[in-house]
């Protein structure tokens, strides 16, 4: 049976252009500079420093996108590109939580 139900062979995560990691990305990258900047009352050198680094990786997506050539890696690197985003967000958040936690912000 060839009828495979692994991640890594469903045909829409190995034929796609890659639109849809665009799309999510842009949407997340907008929600989180909004967050970001209304975060940017706690300590605006890192709030305002991850914003533009998000944005970066946002570029980067876009690269990769229109200049990357189409199959399972440029999927992958624009996976990988998002997941860094994501990542680097959370890393952002939990030292903005900590320093508004120890009052250290300013």
């Amino acid at each position: 049976m060839d009828d495979s139900n692994r991640m890594r062979d469903q045909p829409a995560l190995t034929t796609t252009r890659g639109d849809a990691w665009v799309v999510i990305g842009g949407i997340t990258a907008a929600l989180l500079v909004g967050m970001y900047a209304l975060l940017g009352t706690v300590q605006p050198v890192i709030a305002w420093g991850t914003a533009a680094t998000v944005l970066l990786v946002y570029a980067a997506m876009v690269v990769v996108r229109t200049r990357g050539t189409a199959g399972r890696r440029r999927l992958r690197s624009l996976a990988a590109l998002y997941g860094a985003m994501v990542a680097l967000s959370l890393v952002a958040v939990l030292v903005l939580v900590g320093v508004a936690w120890t009052g250290t912000g300013r």
